[in-house]
């Protein structure tokens, strides 16, 4: 319990590695903490009633982002519908007059049974550097100040090492193998790898599921890119290897993302990019073939 408010937290991984790296403070709570607080605050309501679920209400209210999600999907879907739960319960007739005042302004906000789920809000000047909320009436309402700004790049602590490596090239195909091993304590929970597929190509997923390696739990392709996802990851190293080929006449490619996280702590993350130097040379002649439209003279040149 801190300043009215309730939570608890799982414990945080050491690093493997004694170096030292500044971590600046995390305002927002993990996602695992997140989702354990909102598992209470249901059985709360359901057993204790609303005021003793006030506490933890109010910490998980307060971990929101700017759009009303928080820290992942996971905790986000546990805790909207605790959220949603305990609204559920306490709500009653609403009739509340809200005051904000930002700066030099004040503005007013009604509050009733009839519009308590529309969202009211107001962009305030850069200028404001303090808003102040007051409420007289009944009914249970939720305020939230969002402010965005820029902050100069620092040095995260890794939790993952990834290498990749593209272990065969030619003009239609590349095979990339993954590498990554946890960097911190213990191992991952479920655990994430992105691999992002050079335009113009695919991933070859029935190879990769025949490949049964182990600890992968599922298998899916996204928007260019192939998610696999493990039971988890721990210090040591776990390659996939994936094959991919093209589909589109796309010349030139650029280099693409890799993205490993933890599914449940995603503030445990890392993002590297991959490339071959084989098909970011390959001419869209070499990739359409002599019948193209301009590429006879290309070829005649060779």
């Amino acid at each position: 319990m801190k300043n009215g408010e309730q939570y608890w937290q799982q414990p945080q991984p050491e690093p493997v590695s004694n170096t030292k790296v500044w971590r600046p403070p995390h305002r927002q709570g993990k996602a695992v903490n997140i989702e354990l607080a909102a598992y209470v605050l249901q059985l709360k309501v359901e057993r204790s009633g609303v005021a003793s679920a006030i506490p933890i209400l109010k910490w998980i209210s307060g971990q929101r982002n700017a759009n009303g999600g928080f820290s992942s999907t996971q905790d986000t879907v546990v805790a909207l519908q605790a959220l949603a739960r305990f609204a559920k319960v306490a709500s009653g007739n609403t009739n509340m007059k809200v005051n904000v005042v930002a700066g030099a302004n004040s503005h007013d906000y009604s509050l009733t049974s009839a519009n308590n789920l529309v969202l009211q809000n107001r962009v305030l000047d850069s200028s404001v550097r303090s808003v102040a909320i007051s409420a007289t009436g009944s009914g249970i309402a939720l305020a939230q100040v969002s402010a965005t700004y820029n902050i100069e790049g620092y040095e995260q602590e890794p939790a993952f090492d990834t290498i990749a490596t593209v272990l065969s090239e030619k003009d239609n195909s590349i095979v990339v193998r993954v590498c990554t091993r946890w960097l911190l304590s213990g191992t991952t929970g479920m655990a994430v790898k992105e691999i992002g597929i050079p335009s113009g190509f695919s991933a070859d997923i029935e190879a990769l599921e025949l490949k049964n390696y182990q600890g992968v739990k599922r298998i899916e392709e996204g928007n260019r890119k192939v998610v696999i996802y493990f039971d988890e990851l721990g210090a040591e190293e776990t390659c996939i290897e994936v094959d991919v080929a093209r589909t589109g006449l796309v010349a030139k490619a650029r280099p693409v993302a890799i993205k490993v996280y933890d599914y449940y702590e995603p503030e445990n993350q890392q993002t590297i990019f991959y490339s071959s130097s084989h098909l970011s040379s390959v001419n869209i002649c070499d990739v359409c073939g002599a019948t193209c439209e301009g590429c006879t003279a290309y070829f005649k040149r060779r």
